[in-house]
């Protein structure tokens, strides 16, 4: 299958995935009195429109705060840790200082999308939380999907980007098979026509 017709059907997946969950999670007359349920539709669909568990995972540091309880977790007076946004820098940052080379840019980008969908989708009730200066005004509803459908994307060509610009210097490894030279004698019978030449296997290392 063409990787456009693959990055067209995660585009539709994705408006579907944030529509339906928003309309599922709008509605009270089933999660009105059913608040446990809520928080978990609410975290699941985090995880979806993240689409790794990882995006639903952020939702650990209710319970941090909360005494690891689920009534503690469920009624928090204030935003935890780990819905602001200088959260996401500082662990994009922790994890580019951690990560080899080969692998930081692929994997801030993970960590950048999962955490930050989750954070948009919060934002459109409560603003983007941006510690210590402050939240943002709540996020209007198509400026939340058009966010949430560029970030991937446009994280995906930045990590391609970097790739390729750091590929030229980058060394290739291989082995070759090169075969030993010997002088040949007058008097060397058959059988030594049969023995192993000596070759050796010599790993090589050249900078493109």
């Amino acid at each position: 299958m063409p990787l456009i017709t693959i990055k067209r059907a995660l585009l539709v997946a994705l408006v579907l995935v944030c529509v339906t969950s928003d309309a599922f999670l709008a509605q009270t007359r089933v999660l009105a009195d059913w608040k446990l349920l809520r928080h978990l539709a609410d975290s699941a669909a985090h995880g979806a429109v993240g689409f790794c568990v990882a995006a639903a995972l952020l939702d650990v540091d209710h319970f941090i705060e909360g005494g690891f309880s689920i009534d503690g977790a469920t009624h928090l007076k204030h935003r935890p840790f780990g819905h602001a946004v200088t959260f996401i820098g500082a662990l994009a940052l922790l994890v580019h200082a951690c990560s080899p080379r080969d692998v930081r840019a692929r994997r801030v980008s993970f960590v950048v999308v999962t955490l930050l969908s989750h954070q948009l989708r919060d934002g459109m009730r409560l603003g983007l939380w941006f510690w210590p200066l402050g939240s943002t005004p709540p996020i209007e509803y198509l400026l939340y999907l058009m966010l949430e459908l560029v970030l991937p994307f446009a994280l995906a060509a930045a990590d391609e980007k970097w790739t390729t610009g750091a590929s030229p210097g980058r060394e290739e490894r291989g082995f070759k098979y090169v075969p030993q030279e010997r002088d040949e004698d007058v008097g060397q019978n058959d059988d030594d026509d049969n023995e192993n030449d000596g070759g050796r296997i010599e790993l090589r290392v050249v900078s493109s």
